[in-house]
């Protein structure tokens, strides 16, 4: 688990958006594993794989629009939002925790001035192709935004 001083950037589910083929933006922590690169960006996320990249955040100039769903060939990505009382975000927060520090993938930041306040990204890898799940914790709106995404290997044909 990594512990930040950085403050949330992000303010809640709404403000986020998503974007393909972005470059790379700094990071406050990072994990790699095979050809996937997990970057946690205040309380969103960036994954590249090569020059590819998918990236969930608060992004200036950018309308804030989280699809619930995208999908084409080779790249599918679901994204929720959940939303809890306090007690329920709190017991949420400490499964999630407990589930991604037990991962072999997995990586979790969490950030100054609220004990709930996360980023957590786990990832797979294997011949049928990339797979990653992520977690944002809002804890000032109760929110926790869950995003899964899996990517063709790039040999095959996604780009």
């Amino acid at each position: 688990m990594h512990i930040t001083d950085a403050p949330f950037v992000d303010t809640s589910a709404a403000d986020l958006t998503h974007q393909l083929g972005l470059g790379q933006i700094p990071a406050l922590a990072s994990l790699t594993v095979g050809a996937v690169d997990l970057y946690v960006l205040g309380a969103s996320h960036q994954v590249r794989v090569g020059d590819w990249s998918e990236t969930v955040a608060c992004l200036p100039g950018r309308s804030s629009h989280l699809p619930a769903v995208i999908t084409s060939p080779g790249y599918t990505f679901t994204a929720k939002v959940h939303t809890y009382g306090r007690e329920g975000l709190t017991a949420r927060v400490r499964e999630l925790k407990a589930h991604v520090q037990g991962h072999p993938n997995g990586l979790v930041v969490v950030f100054q001035g609220d004990p709930l306040a996360l980023t957590a990204m786990t990832t797979t890898a294997d011949a049928v192709g990339m797979h990653w799940n992520t977690w944002h914790v809002y804890p000032q709106h109760g929110q926790i935004v869950t995003t899964e995404s899996w990517l063709a290997p790039l040999e095959s044909g996604m780009a």
